[in-house]
């Protein structure tokens, strides 16, 4: 019997473009943006310096920021920037979850995934 994807999460997983509000409460955000190429082959980290400031200035509890496939080194770049910026005496840990999921097939190899990662030096995270 194929599973209807679209639908499985319906009611547990909600979409906004409000960062600030979900920011502001949010236990964990896993940071899902893109990191494109460059001229010289380097990566664009704008987009995640871009979230990691938005993150920094909205939280208001201690959190969990999850970075998944990314350049060796930029977890320890968003750490730093969260930090520069922060707003509230929150604390804020941050972790590597690369993921390898299939295009097409994201949602079925989350929930039935080969293999998992997690990367940290913190037990709190």
């Amino acid at each position: 019997m194929k599973k209807d994807w679209k639908n499985y999460a319906a009611g547990r997983v909600d979409y906004t473009t409000d960062y600030k509000s979900t920011y502001r409460d949010a236990d964990a955000i896993f940071l899902g943006v893109g990191t494109p190429e460059q001229l010289d082959g380097s990566a664009d980290l704008s987009y995640i310096a871009t979230v990691a400031r938005q993150i920094a200035e909205n939280i208001e509890k201690d959190c969990l920021v999850v970075v998944s496939t990314v350049p060796v080194g930029t977890n320890d770049k968003v750490e730093q920037f969260i930090k520069d910026f922060l707003i509230n005496d929150v604390r804020v840990e941050v972790a590597s979850n690369p993921e390898f999921l299939a295009q097409g097939s994201a949602v079925h190899d989350t929930l039935h995934a080969a293999r998992i990662i997690i990367g940290t030096d913190s037990k709190w995270a």
